[in-house]
């Protein structure tokens, strides 16, 4: 059964065992190829102990669909991600670089291992800010691995997926996504706040939260869990690296996918240019779709921090519910 499926270009790659052939560098990268990750689940298994990773072309000319390769794995293909002319794979407990490599003694090409790491129990989401890599896990909250390359004596490219943090806090995840970095850190980064990272948003209001920083490129990315709550950690700049939550709202409904991107087209606001940017979009169960906007003014950002305290204690809730206990992170 279909488990995952995104759109990729696939750069050929050339043979481990050899140096670098000029033919696999000279040929044409497979463009806007289908990825598709499929489960197999037989009777008397309660979970999925094999699935593949399909390729598949389009051909508008004769409106067909064909397979160019695949890849077998030893477990359920939950999620799939294009990366820098590579696919990478969530399957089973397993995080996996897949390349488009030629056959040995052939001109033709197969989808590979380049190199591979154990989660926890199921790695059922990935997203890339970068170089960073981060994997949700169904049980074991979220863990961030860097990619690197090393070049051997013979010219080989050897890849590598270092771990890099984890969350040790028991979360189920559902989703995860990478915060795209903001317009202008000059605007973002007020001159008060003197601390590496500093959090000024109260977490049981989910209109507005505040996060500085010392205006320095940090990766950041979103997580959903199944208590229906979303937080967004950042990697910490230390010597240890490590994961920091900065941030936490209870939406009330379980969000199984965030996207980059907007419900409308993004158009510059002529009265506030560059100042409110609708990054992301994610989606829930219960079919609800909810937009996440950044605020890249510092000044605007306190103002509706302020404005949305002031209706909580000032407006009464539907079902005369306490908001702080509702919109608390439980």
């Amino acid at each position: 059964m279909p488990e995952s499926l995104c759109v990729a270009t696939l750069t050929s790659m050339p043979r481990p065992t050899s140096r670098v052939d000029r033919r696999d560098s000279q040929r044409a990268p497979l463009e806007d190829v289908f990825l598709l990750g499929t489960s197999t689940v037989l009777p008397g298994e309660d979970d999925a102990k094999r699935g593949r990773v399909l390729v598949l072309v389009w051909d508008a000319a004769s409106a067909t669909i064909s397979v160019e390769g695949s890849f077998a794995g030893l477990g359920a293909v939950y999620s799939l991600l294009p990366f820098r002319g590579m696919v990478l794979a969530t399957i089973g407990s397993r995080l996996l670089l897949l390349g488009w490599q030629s056959v040995v003694g052939g001109s033709e090409y197969e989808l590979v291992p380049l190199c591979s790491e154990i989660t926890q129990i199921a790695a059922l989401s990935v997203a890339v800010n970068g170089d960073y890599i981060i994997v949700g896990d169904v049980m074991t909250s979220v863990s961030v691995y860097h990619y690197e390359e090393t070049v051997s004596n013979a010219g080989l490219v050897r890849r590598h997926l270092v771990p890099v943090a984890r969350d040790y806090a028991g979360v189920w995840t559902t989703a995860v996504a990478a915060v795209p970095p903001p317009l202008s850190t000059e605007r973002l980064y007020p001159d008060m706040i003197d601390e590496e990272t500093g959090i000024g948003g109260r977490v049981p209001l989910p209109l507005h939260s505040q996060v500085f920083g010392d205006g320095g490129r940090q990766e950041r990315f979103l997580v959903a869990d199944a208590f229906n709550n979303i937080f967004r950690v950042s990697l910490s700049r230390a010597a240890e690296p490590r994961l920091l939550v900065e941030g936490r709202w209870h939406l009330g409904d379980l969000v199984n996918v965030i996207r980059p991107g907007s419900l409308v087209m993004d158009l510059a606001d002529p009265e506030f240019p560059d100042v409110f940017r609708a990054n992301m979009v994610f989606g829930t169960v219960q079919g609800a779709i909810g937009v996440i906007a950044s605020v890249e003014d510092g000044r605007i950002g306190r103002i509706l921090d302020r404005l949305q305290t002031n209706m909580a204690h000032l407006l009464p809730t539907p079902g005369l519910w306490d908001y702080d206990k509702w919109r608390a992170h439980v």
